[in-house]
């Protein structure tokens, strides 16, 4: 068990997402694999296509510049859906989604190459 503020305030944000959308289980991939383990990261690198293939959804916070910069974003969105929700009632944060962008399917054309 990781104590709430040991996590970074991403982790915090994903957990939260997940919780208001009815997910109730959740991975986190720096927190499932051993980072400075070599053959650790190896194993789990190895399976991380099929993971993310088979998850119900998927949170990248791609505006952060660290794991420490939380899912939430100021800027504007260019295209999909912002969808808002609480979690506390005094604050309101928004998620964007979008449909998967076709360069997302070359994992599995680099997964096909390596086999």
């Amino acid at each position: 068990s990781i104590p709430w503020d040991h996590l970074s305030l991403t982790f915090q944000h994903a957990i939260e997402i997940s919780h208001r959308l009815g997910v109730d289980y959740i991975w986190i991939d720096s927190l499932c694999i051993i980072q400075d383990d070599i053959s650790d990261w190896a194993r789990g690198a190895a399976t991380m296509c099929d993971v993310y293939t088979n998850s119900y959804l998927t949170i990248a916070a791609t505006n952060s510049d660290s794991g420490e910069g939380g899912c939430y974003s100021v800027t504007g969105t260019r295209s999909g859906h912002d969808h808002s929700f609480s979690t506390t009632p005094d604050r309101l944060y928004t998620v964007h989604a979008r449909k998967p962008l076709p360069h997302f399917n070359d994992f599995h054309k680099l997964e096909d190459e390596t086999a």
